[in-house]
């Protein structure tokens, strides 16, 4: 099978590796590189109106290029098939993985999701109509939050340092948890039975917008949301406490799409954070995390494109430590009281997983 790939003039944004999409622009020309199969014939199967295929050249030696070009709004279909036989394959077989290929306004930007969070937490989020059908035809609320985080992380606002300040919450705030309930409240807006409480507030209005406001929203609808790795107080409001610890791998199943909060070795909570590959219980993991550059950088991270939504690995998602210290200091310098006393345990990822949606 050949490959394709972003050429380096698009710097890769709005390409999907792992979902072989591509998210364009009106009037725009998308450059592509295919790696491999020589006698490949490319065509555009679904949406010749939509998108044009242009400047192909199958003569060079790898990579062999061609273009994109955006004609109007709306979804289209790249194919390449053998144009002769090849080994066991039979010409007219598919050679690469169709390319999914979605074409937004002009100058919107490499997303298949618009929109932007204004300071009062108000804010539209548009769906590409395509993408709408793709998230419906998952008919799974979590394997849709992830294809939305996903689209989010490939595009330019995920793909770049700062671009996500000023989207998902107001400017030069920590909007890590603002961006997981922008995923939430997108699904909610796509499928009216996805409708949650995780993203019925945005920006200032997160239930999300903090580690301990996201800890105290489980805390407070214990028949939706079951927290593990954490006993003790409601830091936030005043819901009853949890007596009793309950470790993952003790009955309840993470799963794809739930919630993690590291704590830092203060035992305070410092990110928000979407479960993409759930523990099995003392195992490692995996979760899409936004505001990477922001005051807690997450450990593991995997920044193909070095930009502010990506993924990171982990280890021992029951990882205990220790409280060696009665003070810290604040990244602007302000010293505090830690909360917690000299000794005292706790687990480094606390997670909240997500019973039913409403």
């Amino acid at each position: 099978m050949a490959n394709l790939l972003p050429a380096t003039s698009t710097k890769g944004y709005g390409f999907d590796a792992i979902n072989s999409a591509v998210a364009m622009q009106t009037g725009e020309k998308y450059d592509m590189w295919l790696f491999g199969g020589e006698d490949i014939g490319l065509d555009i199967t679904q949406g010749k109106d939509v998108v044009a295929l242009e400047s192909v050249d199958m003569s060079r030696s790898n990579p062999r290029t061609f273009s994109l070009r955006g004609l109007k709004e709306g979804s289209a279909t790249l194919v390449g098939r053998l144009t002769q036989d090849v080994g066991g394959w039979k010409s007219g077989a598919e050679f690469i993985q169709p390319l999914t290929i979605r074409v937004g306004p002009a100058k919107a930007g490499h997303a298949q999701v618009r929109g932007k969070v204004s300071v009062d937490g108000k804010g539209s989020i548009v769906v590409h109509p395509g993408f709408r059908d793709e998230l419906r035809a998952l008919k799974d609320w979590r394997k849709a939050v992830i294809r939305v985080a996903e689209d989010q992380m490939n595009s330019e606002i995920g793909s770049t340092q700062n671009g996500g300040d000023g989207i998902y919450d107001d400017k030069d705030i920590m909007w890590c948890g603002s961006f997981v309930s922008f995923l939430y409240a997108t699904i909610a807006g796509v499928d009216s039975t996805w409708a949650n409480s995780l993203g019925a507030g945005l920006g200032v209005n997160s239930p999300l917008r903090s580690g301990i406001k996201a800890l105290s929203h489980a805390m407070q609808n214990p028949g939706r949301f079951t927290v593990l790795n954490y006993a003790g107080d409601d830091q936030f409001a005043g819901a009853p406490p949890i007596k009793v610890e309950r470790l993952v791998g003790s009955g309840v199943e993470l799963q794809q799409g739930d919630i993690c909060l590291p704590r830092d070795q203060y035992g305070v909570f410092r990110h928000v954070c979407i479960l993409y590959k759930p523990p099995t219980g003392n195992t490692d993991f995996i979760c899409i995390d936004g505001n990477t550059f922001g005051n807690y950088v997450p450990s593991g991270l995997r920044r193909g494109n070095n930009g502010c939504i990506a993924y990171s690995s982990h280890d021992q998602a029951n990882q205990q430590y220790t409280i060696q210290a009665k003070t810290y200091k604040t990244k602007s310098g302000e010293e505090k009281n830690v909360r917690l006393s000299m000794g005292s345990k706790f687990r480094h990822y606390v997670f909240i997983h997500i019973d039913k949606l409403s």
